[in-house]
């Protein structure tokens, strides 16, 4: 059965040919729409490195000096006494029976961060030139515990937070295309190193998961956490607080009728924001464009399914005589359905081979470049493709080919 197969698509190659070049177009537009979408939302499909439920942000500001509050000072005692206000601002925050855990931050918040950074090497003689590079972000320790953040070697909160307190860095994870360039994250834990253009040496203390801008995008390069000792004099643009489950309203009415926790000297915490709420805003464009991918795949799907159905159902009707004549020699209509189908999987094999020796190289060329997206990651969603081209042809064979097996033989050959 299976060499009669053969011989009869080898008879009927035209036909064949144009079935082909068919499915060829078909399968390459779902695996390329397929691809697009998949770079559009991959950051879903990896593990986040923070948590952000219960986790409210503050904005800093300064009072400005024509305000009747603003306190002059001299320029000794200013960076002393303007980060001491801070200090003030934040232990009355974190004294609040709802607060589990607050830290400053500079540049170092999930969904609103810049991506400032450099590169950081192995501090080595001779010196080292691939390094690893990465996105720079300042927290005080305590952001550990306000954003859970997650180690990639086991570390609890406790050990993350208290290599910050030592004056260590974190640095994370990376993704695909810079990894190849640059060493991997791996190579500097417990090393120490140089910051690029300057010879301050720092020691990594643990990977963790990055912390990204997006739940829906991974960030392609690294990330280098550093350390702000709030003993110091402080630089910060932000304030994350994490509220005990079910305590964000509480807090909120708390913090607007204490002025304690609003303003102290010349700075002023204002902007209660939950963060949940800051990721909504800050993927608006990711997620529209999400669905609208998605909308545009199913009404591709839908089109290429109508139009296989039309293609397989004139194409069964001209075989109706030979279905016929076989269910007379004796054949069963699930013998017959299995020979029409197997020619479909047949000519989707010889189809999808065309198409990744075509797609493939494309692909690399485009998606592929400078992309999260990985050589599997292709793989796979070519055998998707093919999945779902395999189950439109199981469809669209079905029913035209159930109803031809219905008609009776000798109607179905009257006119031969």
């Amino acid at each position: 059965m299976k060499r009669d197969l053969l011989i009869q698509m080898r008879n009927e190659w035209r036909d064949n040919l144009w079935l082909i070049i068919g499915l060829a177009i078909v399968s390459f537009a779902i695996w390329w729409l397929t691809m697009n979408f998949y770079q559009q939302v991959s950051g879903l499909f990896y593990e986040k490195g923070f948590d952000v439920e219960d986790v409210y942000m503050l904005d800093i500001s300064k009072i400005p000096s024509d305000s009747p509050e603003f306190i002059e000072r001299s320029e000794e005692e200013r960076a002393f006494l303007d980060s001491q206000d801070l200090r003030m601002l934040i232990a009355n925050i974190r004294n609040s029976q709802y607060v589990e855990a607050a830290a400053f931050s500079q540049n170092g918040l999930p969904y609103n961060f810049s991506y400032y950074g450099s590169a950081i090497y192995l501090d080595t003689e001779p010196k080292d030139t691939i390094g690893y590079s990465g996105n720079f972000r300042n927290m005080s320790p305590d952001m550990v515990k306000v954003l859970k953040l997650k180690s990639r070697t086991g570390k609890n909160l406790d050990e993350l937070e208290n290599i910050l307190r030592s004056g260590s860095i974190l640095v994370s994870n990376m993704f695909s295309y810079w990894s190849a360039n640059y060493r991997a994250p791996e190579e500097f834990l417990d090393q120490n190193v140089i910051l690029n253009y300057s010879d301050k040496t720092y020691r990594v203390g643990d990977i963790i998961h990055q912390i990204r801008r997006s739940d829906y995008a991974v960030e392609p390069g690294g990330m280098v956490i550093f350390p702000i000792n709030e003993e110091e004099n402080l630089n910060a643009d932000a304030v994350a607080i994490r509220i005990k489950p079910g305590m964000g309203e509480k807090f909120r009415e708390e913090f607007e009728n204490d002025r304690a926790m609003q303003q102290y000297g010349n700075y002023i915490f204002y902007k209660l924001t939950k963060m949940t709420d800051q990721a909504k805003s800050a993927q608006k464009s990711h997620s529209t464009n999400a669905r609208m991918g998605f909308a545009l795949i199913m009404s591709l799907l839908i089109i290429i399914g109508l139009g296989m159905l039309g293609v397989f159902w004139f194409r069964t009707q001209q075989r109706i005589s030979e279905i016929a004549i076989r269910k007379v020699c004796g054949a069963k209509s699930s013998d017959i359905f299995r020979r029409i189908l197997s020619e479909g999987m047949l000519l989707l094999i010889i189809a999808t081979l065309v198409v990744a020796a075509v797609g493939w190289p494309l692909m690399k060329a485009t998606l592929l470049k400078e992309s999260e997206i990985t050589n599997m990651t292709v793989f796979y969603s070519e055998l998707i493709t093919l999945a779902i081209v395999a189950l439109g042809i199981t469809v669209s064979l079905w029913w035209p080919a159930h109803r031809a097996m219905k008609i009776e033989p000798a109607i179905a050959i009257k006119d031969e």
